[in-house]
C-alpha cells in the first residue's frame, strides 16, 4: 500500500486510485469488511476519496455494488447461524412478593386470629400498603381475604367466651371492656352476623320501592290536599282521583 505520508516539496502524490487498490476493496468489501474499517487502515484513502471514485469510475462503481451485494446475501445466509438469542424481557422495578404461597399464608393466618398489622411485621412478608395494592388489582385474593377475615369474625365470636369464663370478681371490669372490644372487631369483621343486622342475608331480597305522587292546593287561605294518588298508577289517573272542594267554614 502507498504511503499516506505527504510527498516531498515539489514532487506530486501518486494517484490513489489503482485496479489493483480497486480490485482489493472490493475483494474486502465482498468478504463481509465494512468500508468504514477499511479506510481506517494506514495507508488507505479515506471514505470520501472512495465516494469521488465512485462518481468517475464507472467500472469500479459496478464491481463494489456488485461486492455490496454479495456481502448482504451472505450476511443473510449466516445471519441465523451467527444470531445471538434473544434476552428476555425483565420487568422493571422490584419483583414482587405477590405469590400464591405468600397469599395462603396471609389469609391462613388471617383466618386463625392473627392481625395484618403483625402479619406484615415479618421480614419475609410484605407491607401492608402492598397488600391494599394487591387487593384493588386482584379480585379472587380480594375474595380470599373476605373469606379470612369472616373466619376471624368467627373466632372473634369464640374468644369472647373464653374471657368471659376466665373472669374473676377481681377482673370483671377488665374482662368486660375485653368482650366490649372483642364484639365490637366481630361486628366490624362480618356485620351481617356479628352486627346490628346479626340474621339478615348478605344480600337482602330486592323489594324494590314505591312511588307515591300528592298534590296540594291552596283553598280559601289553606293548604289542602286535592287527589288521593295511593292506588294511582300514573299522574293523568291521580288527577281523575281528585277529592271534592272542602266545605267553606
Amino acid at each position: 500500500m502507498t504511503s499516506s505520508a505527504p510527498p516531498p516539496r515539489g514532487e506530486k502524490r501518486p494517484p490513489w486510485f489503482t485496479p489493483e487498490r480497486a480490485r482489493a476493496l472490493c475483494d474486502r468489501i465482498a468478504a463481509g469488511e465494512t468500508l468504514k474499517d477499511i479506510c481506517a487502515e494506514p495507508g488507505m484513502p479515506g471514505q470520501p476519496t472512495i465516494y469521488k471514485w465512485l462518481r468517475r469510475e464507472p467500472q469500479f462503481a459496478e464491481d463494489y455494488y456488485v461486492a455490496r451485494r454479495a456481502a448482504l446475501r451472505w450476511e443473510a445466509r449466516h445471519k441465523a447461524a451467527y444470531a445471538k438469542p434473544p434476552r428476555p424481557k425483565l420487568k422493571a422495578g422490584r419483583p414482587t412478593k405477590c405469590t400464591p404461597e405468600v397469599i395462603d399464608e396471609i389469609c391462613e393466618r388471617l383466618g386463625a386470629g392473627e392481625s395484618l398489622t403483625d402479619i406484615c411485621d415479618d421480614a419475609h412478608m410484605p407491607s401492608m400498603v402492598s397488600v391494599h395494592n394487591w387487593l384493588r388489582n386482584d379480585p379472587p385474593f380480594r375474595v380470599r381475604f373476605v373469606d379470612a377475615r369472616r373466619a376471624q369474625a368467627d373466632r372473634a365470636f369464640d374468644e369472647v367466651r373464653e374471657v368471659a369464663r376466665a373472669a374473676t370478681p377481681a377482673t370483671v371490669a377488665v374482662a368486660r371492656l375485653n368482650c366490649d372490644v372483642i364484639r365490637w372487631q366481630a361486628a366490624r369483621l362480618w356485620h351481617r352476623r356479628y352486627g346490628y343486622y346479626a340474621g339478615e342475608d348478605d344480600e337482602p331480597e330486592d323489594k324494590g320501592f314505591q312511588v307515591v305522587l300528592r298534590q296540594f292546593d291552596m283553598v280559601d287561605g289553606k293548604v289542602v290536599e286535592v287527589m288521593t294518588p295511593i292506588d294511582a298508577v300514573s299522574y293523568e289517573d291521580a288527577n281523575r282521583r281528585a277529592l271534592p272542594a272542602p266545605e267553606k267554614g
